[in-house]
Parts: structure tokens; sequence; C-alpha cells
């Protein structure tokens, strides 16, 4: 059990690295809310096609303007 919460733990470590560094800080990226629901809908969904309109749902269904 505690080998899980290792791993889950380095993919924690992988995420924020790549989302605060690697992208909001080095593209200057404004509205950080905006882009947390779009990495967490990326993450979710990564063996789909994305599509603008499906995120967009998404947002809506979330109840994001």
């Amino acid at each position: 059990m505690q080998e899980k919460s290792e791993k889950t733990k380095t993919i924690e470590n992988y995420y924020k690295t790549i989302f605060y560094k690697d992208i909001l800080e080095r593209y200057s990226i404004k509205s950080k809310f905006l882009f947390e629901y779009f990495m967490k809908y990326i993450v979710n969904s990564y063996a789909t096609i994305f599509s603008l309109g499906k995120f967009y749902e998404y947002l809506q269904s979330q109840k994001i303007e």
C-alpha cells in the first residue's frame, strides 16, 4: 500500500512541475483558474481527441462562464 502512495506523490509532483513551472510561468498565462480546468479536462480525457466544443460543454457543466 505504501508503494502506491509514493507513486501517487511522484505523479502529483510531475503534474505540479509541468503545470506551474513549464507552462504557467513560461507563457505568463493570466487566467490560472481557467487553465486549471483545462489541465484537469486534458488529463481526464487523454485518450480522446480534443474538441473545443466539448471543453466548452465541460465548463458549462461545472457552472463556469
